[in-house]
């Protein structure tokens, strides 16, 4: 029987991750759809283009932060015992202890750090 992914799904799977670690992100899905498959090849990272140039940069690190987890048994409702693997992201965004105008502050300086912060319009003359 092929596992059904929406049946999984609906299962809610705990993440497969130390109760002190904060996981953002969780990906769940049969041990035998990774079989012998590598992180990198299966995950694309993010590109980002350079200002005011054509180079194209991957962010390796939106790859690296996904962690595999090593084969796991379940026992899903109405399936049985099932073998899992998860993909963990622990990359969690909001920090404790962060104000609301403290990542609008750093959200600001990131897109003057990228040219991308335009308070005088003129992106608007492009459009």
């Amino acid at each position: 029987m092929r596992l059904s992914l929406w049946r999984l799904a609906a299962q809610g799977v705990p993440a497969q991750a130390p109760e002190d670690q904060i996981i953002s992100h969780t990906i769940t899905f049969p041990s035998a759809d990774w079989a012998e498959r590598v992180k990198t090849e299966v995950i694309e990272p993010v590109r980002y283009r350079e200002p005011g140039s054509q180079e194209v940069r991957d962010d390796e690190f939106s790859v690296s932060k996904w962690t595999l987890v090593e084969p796991f048994s379940y026992d899903a409702k109405g399936i049985g015992q099932v073998e899992l693997r998860q993909l963990l992201d622990g990359s969690f965004r909001i920090l404790q202890g962060w104000s609301a105008e403290s990542r609008a502050r750093d959200g600001v300086e990131a897109l003057r750090a990228h040219n991308r912060y335009w308070p005088d319009g003129r992106h608007l003359d492009e459009a």
